[in-house]
């Protein structure tokens, strides 16, 4: 007996009946066609991997922020004349009540002197009106002098009373007004750009003549979605919350601050809140004018779940990762991602401690794929070696 599937299509020629070779032919092309394809075998795919790990994980609001003056005053006089002295530069540090310019005084000086000089002239008027009443009251007791001249004097002696109060208003006024000759800072903080010189003519009131910034604390405004305020105020209820506020690309440690402002109404447009925190920015490393990247501490999740943000893929259906189970085979899982903090994500269903993930090669895998495993699966969040 022999196997059809072994001979060859010359051999069948040389057979002597053609009729027997054509079914010979056609049983050996029927044999050939029927033939399976040996099974190709695909490679394990190489990836990387981390575990899952259970951690305490701060909950964390991100976003960015503009860092403002706590407080800005645009400095002006209250009094017009010639600016005598300019005792600043742009841009310089200055101290509550620190000399910063000074008007010519002159004639707000003479003003006082002729207010002392009015005030004077009224109290030795009021002197001898009281003289001049009591002198009548005594007259009118001896029957000399009547009621009428009596009530007279008594009423001239109280209307210069009340003089002396005027002019002692005027002298006070005019002292106020050479006082204002000097202007000093009216808080500590940082000068802009000196609008005025030695020599120039002030307006009172009208002129600006510097405005100076409060550098020590600075608030930070920021915000946050609306759909958060229900944690924060419940955070807020438990104690002081934290904000972390850090210059873009700074590679230096995050400022430390506390909140102290929340918008009492949610912007309809944005769907946000809008919130302040304070910083101490003794080094005046929070620049006002500058954005910052924020970060609000809410609070702690105890024991949640982390995976590398890198090992969590996304898609319209949701998020998914790759599990490596025991025979080194990639399954494909849905997870819930909850947020994202330093690198990681917090997983709330679908994953467990312990439990493998790819975090590098998902691309070329697919469910039930075999895979060699580059890296040792340190836990999330440590550094493989």
């Amino acid at each position: 007996m022999f196997s059809i599937s072994s001979m060859t299509v010359s051999e069948v020629k040389r057979m002597s009946n053609p009729a027997v070779c054509a079914v010979l032919s056609l049983l050996l092309l029927f044999a050939v066609a029927c033939e399976k394809p040996a099974p190709t075998v695909f490679p394990p795919v190489p990836v990387e991997v981390a575990q899952v790990k259970s951690a305490d994980v701060p909950i964390k609001l991100r976003s960015v922020g503009t860092v403002e003056s706590r407080q800005s005053v645009a400095v002006s006089s209250q009094v017009g004349g010639f600016l005598q002295d300019v005792l600043l530069e742009d841009g310089q540090p200055v101290k509550e009540g620190q000399v910063l310019f000074r008007i010519d005084s002159r004639k707000f000086e003479v003003a006082v002197r002729q207010a002392e000089a009015a005030l004077e002239q009224v109290k030795v008027q009021w002197r001898n009106a009281v003289k001049e009443a009591q002198r009548a009251e005594s007259l009118l007791k001896d029957g000399v002098t009547t009621p009428q001249e009596h009530e007279r004097l008594s009423a001239a002696a109280d209307a210069l009373q009340a003089a002396i109060k005027v002019q002692e208003a005027a002298l006070e006024n005019a002292r106020l007004d050479l006082a204002y000759c000097t202007i000093r800072a009216p808080l500590s903080g940082r000068a802009g750009v000196l609008n005025v010189h030695k020599g120039d003519l002030i307006k009172a009131g009208t002129s600006i003549l510097v405005t100076i910034s409060q550098m020590n604390p600075v608030h930070v405004k920021f915000s946050i979605p609306e759909k958060n305020l229900g944690e924060l105020r419940a955070a807020a209820n438990a104690g002081e919350l934290v904000v972390e506020a850090v210059m873009p690309g700074d590679g230096a440690d995050a400022a430390q601050g506390r909140l102290v402002f929340v918008d009492n109404t949610v912007d309809v447009q944005t769907g946000s809140i809008i919130l302040k925190a304070e910083f101490a920015n003794e080094s005046e490393k929070l620049w006002p004018g500058t954005y910052v990247e924020t970060t609000l501490v809410l609070g702690t999740l105890r024991n949640a779940l982390l995976v590398p943000s890198a090992a969590v893929q996304s898609s319209q259906q949701g998020s998914s990762v790759f599990v490596i189970d025991s025979q080194n085979r990639a399954i494909f899982r849905s997870v819930t991602a909850v947020f994202d903090t330093d690198g990681h994500t917090v997983v709330s269903e679908g994953l467990k401690d312990g439990e493998t993930v790819v975090t590098d090669g998902q691309l070329r895998l697919g469910d039930g794929m075999k895979v060699s495993i580059r890296n040792a699966p340190g836990k999330a969040g440590e550094k493989s070696e």
